[in-house]
């Protein structure tokens, strides 16, 4: 044994090293069992049993989002694309063109193996469930000491639970209004800024942050500018603290392949952005209330206090996570009156409340374990200094590791009075104390571990987890009931859970034989926003989808997606009782059914359908409008039980063709702009008086027509010999018609947009209001919704970048075998 003990190499205490790998492993099973812990609530609280049942999802957005995918599936994906068009909505929009791809993607990879309802609520849920674990590896990429990434992880929970804003993205709330897109974004952007925390980064870190890069952005592109800044910040915070700018290329070039990957659907989107709408949301100026409520007072004092704990500790996390709270607090105050609503930066804001306030919880255990070890520490080297007893000693060593032994005796099975015959010698009579946060310090070790990760889950569950069980009478605090399990059951309960089903069914059942018996076409419905007993006052929305894509909805979800949607507001303040009025800046004429009718007549818009008795007296007296099928309808106002004699009326909205010759020759907008300020200003006005609808303004056009200055409502008339227009044939991406005669315009009233192209004419040109023109050059003419030289070139730019991510994950990790191999 005393040449053992001369042998070089000396480390901490046998016992120390023998069970490091243990201790390890006991503290990986604490984060597990922890944060699946956490998973098995958050699952409880969805009630898995109402996830997996086959029910049609509803409740605020969500239940218009539900149609989205099987639109994709039906319309974009079979074709195979990635986005395409849709005639569901607003006369027809490009689907997945301004709103996100990747959901719809999933769900319709998930219905190969379940049913369509499942895989849509899965999908739902899937950004939340990611969520929790992503916590976890930010802290651990960031190099923070346990149980710090737990207790980021758990507090997690806290935000999902959030009730301090509803819909603007991020915490359950949102997700089940309808932002379960912003959700699963947000949790895979967190996974980005992970992967780039890394130090050292290599190809593969670049290639595998690169493609979930991209899958966040095209999950939702708010998320990804908020992960970019933090790429951004990274940098700059890496130089700081690493003192090397080496990572530098590899981030740069995560975000550049990142963005080649969402070529196909980025590029057009930038390119076609003009003829998007803007809905003009007026910004929230509430800014105490909505930046500082009551509710995360508790998490705003822990968050302070984790920034103070963060600059102590040099903990860059932390920095990171202050840095981009304070930014989306400016974001929040200063972005102006635009298309990106202001209170979309509340998310950012309250998730560095949460994350820094994890920060706080996890530095505070590692601090009391320090003292906890220390006063251990002391009281044990109390004993050594007084007693002579040699066994007290060896255990002293033991336990607190302040022994040193030669690299020869670890692991060996020795007993411990062996060792300690060996070691005696070597043991100093009073220990040192460590440093508080010395490294020997920083583990708390499995036991402390678990204390801290129970306390944390205490804590969470205090101050957001209460609110979501029943009042316990005898509880000294009685706090506010959240709304977020109720909601959960409202959504996943389904359209078929409602009070108000059968009628919702029944008339979902006469328009499809309406549609049968008079022929598809778009409806336009009386709009009323306490028309929720059906699940959600967008429950008509899915006209397209319990029709088959007979009928479809002149109401849609993606305002932002159409520019025919300024066009639509107008109609819906015609011809509703209490209309939404959801875009600002419009001139809404208040309630006119007849000249609502002649707005449809212009859009091909073939039926009507109203409720409310004053606006069915006006439509009974409508000779434009013939009244063919009348359904029991729920009053808005009467409670979910209560039909009271109301009723639907549908009409058929007579002169509503698709395709109809013109008199006249379009006139151009001379200077005329696709963006929406400029195309509104030219055709608003001439919208607004039937009189002029004879010219057409057209943003372009061919030589021979008559150009026009903006604004300008003084058309000048040339006619043209009109043709017959004769077996018109509609599906959703195309339609086919055919004329008597060559040469004289005829227009199709179908949402224009740049990728519509013509076999057989000359076209098609936009014209107002957000119609096309075509100028046959053959008796047989078909207009179609096709590929572009930009689509092809997103289309390219993915498909090479894919193979350059790929490439670059699967050669780094070859290399990495064969180097293990070599060694």
């Amino acid at each position: 044994m005393s040449d053992l003990i001369g042998h070089d190499g000396w480390v901490q205490s046998i016992r120390q090293k023998v069970r490091t790998a243990s201790a390890d492993q006991r503290s990986s099973v604490i984060d597990r069992v922890f944060i699946g812990l956490a998973l098995i609530f958050v699952i409880w609280q969805l009630h898995p049993s109402l996830i997996l049942s086959n029910t049609t999802t509803t409740g605020g957005d969500t239940g218009a989002h539900f149609i989205v995918p099987w639109l994709a599936e039906h319309e974009v994906f079979n074709h195979f694309r990635l986005t395409g068009w849709s005639s569901a909505w607003y006369d027809g929009f490009p689907l997945l063109g301004f709103y996100f791809p990747l959901p719809s993607m999933l769900v319709a990879l998930l219905n190969i193996f379940v049913t369509y309802n499942v895989a849509f609520k899965l999908i739902t849920v899937l950004g939340s469930l990611i969520f929790i674990p992503s916590l976890y590896v930010l802290g651990k990429k960031f190099e923070l000491p346990r149980p710090i990434p737990l207790c980021l992880s758990l507090v997690g929970v806290g935000y999902l639970f959030d009730t301090s804003y509803t819909i603007d993205g991020g915490n359950l709330a949102s997700t089940l209004a309808g932002e379960y897109s912003f959700s699963l974004s947000l949790a895979l952007g967190i996974l980005v800024v992970s992967i780039a925390a890394k130090r050292g980064l290599t190809r593969r870190d670049m290639g595998l942050g690169a493609l979930i890069f991209a899958l966040a952005t095209l999950a939702h592109i708010l998320p990804s500018f908020w992960v970019g800044l933090a790429l951004l910040l990274l940098i700059v915070l890496k130089r700081i603290y690493q003192k090397s700018w080496s990572d530098m290329p590899y981030t740069i070039g995560l975000v550049f392949l990142a963005g080649l990957v969402t070529a196909f659907w980025a590029i057009p989107f930038a390119l076609r952005i003009a003829y998007s709408t803007s809905m003009g949301w007026s910004k929230v100026t509430t800014y105490s209330s909505s930046l500082f409520p009551h509710s995360l007072r508790p998490w705003l004092v822990m968050a302070v206090l984790g920034v103070i704990f963060s600059l102590w500790r040099k903990q860059m996390l932390g920095v990171l996570l202050a840095l981009l709270g304070i930014l989306s607090i400016a974001a929040f105050i200063f972005l102006p009156n635009s298309a990106v609503y202001n209170a979309r930066a509340l998310p950012f804001w309250v998730l560095s409340l949460y994350t820094l306030s994890g920060l706080f919880l996890g530095n505070m255990g590692i601090l009391f374990g320090a003292a906890y070890r220390r006063s251990r520490l002391l009281w044990s080297a109390s004993r050594v200094a007084v007693s002579t007893d040699t066994e007290a000693e060896e255990n002293i060593g033991f336990e607190e590791g302040l022994y040193t032994v030669p690299s020869s005796l670890i692991g060996l099975e020795l007993e411990a009075k062996e060792i300690a015959t060996v070691l005696t010698p070597q043991v100093p009579a009073v220990p040192k104390e460590p440093r508080w946060f010395s490294s020997s310090n920083m583990n708390l070790g499995p036991r402390g571990q678990f204390v801290v990760a129970a306390l944390v889950s205490v804590v969470v569950f205090l101050i957001s987890g209460l609110g979501l069980f029943n009042p316990v009478s005898w509880l000294p605090i009685h706090p506010t009931q959240s709304f977020v399990p109720s909601w959960i059951r409202w959504n996943y309960t389904g359209y078929e859970g409602k009070a108000a089903y059968p009628q919702y069914r029944e008339i979902m059942a006469a328009m499809q034989k309406i549609g049968k018996q008079y022929g598809c076409g778009q409806a336009m419905w009386e709009y009323n926003s306490q028309e929720n007993s059906y699940g959600t006052p967008m429950a008509l929305m899915l006209l397209p989808y319990w029709t088959n894509s007979c009928i479809g909805s002149m109401e849609g979800l993606f305002f932002e997606s159409s520019a025919t949607t300024p066009f639509h507001f107008v109609n819906q303040s015609e011809l509703s009782a209490n209309p939404s009025d959801a875009m600002s800046g419009l001139p809404y004429n208040g309630l006119n059914v007849a000249l609502g009718v002649q707005h449809l007549q212009l859009l091909g818009v073939r039926y009507y359908m109203a409720f409310s008795p004053n606006i069915v007296a006006q439509a009974n007296q409508d000779p434009q409008l013939q009244r063919i099928e009348t359904i029991p309808a729920v009053e808005p106002t009467a409670g979910l039980k209560s039909v009271l004699g109301w009723t639907w009326n549908i009409y058929l909205v007579k002169n509503s063709s698709k395709v109809v010759p013109l008199s006249s020759w379009p006139v151009v907008l001379n200077g005329v702009k696709p963006n929406q300020a400029s195309w509104l200003k030219g055709v608003m006005a001439w919208y607004d008086n039937p009189k002029l609808w004879s010219v057409l303004p057209a943003q372009s056009g061919p030589p021979n027509w008559t150009r026009v200055a903006v604004g300008s409502t003084n058309f000048p008339s040339n006619p043209v010999n009109p043709v017959t227009v004769s077996n018109v044939d509609q599906n959703n991406s195309s339609i086919s018609f055919n004329v008597s005669n060559v040469g004289s315009p005829v227009l199709v009233k179908i949402s224009y947009f740049p990728n519509w192209q013509v076999k057989g004419g000359q076209g098609p040109y936009r014209v107002g209001p957000n119609l096309m023109v075509v100028v046959p050059t053959a008796k047989h003419v078909v207009v179609y919704y096709g590929m572009t030289p930009i689509d092809y070139i997103g289309y390219g730019l993915t498909l090479i970048s894919v193979v350059i991510v790929v490439t670059l994950i699967v050669k780094d990790n070859r290399s990495k075998h064969l180097l293990v191999s070599a060694d």
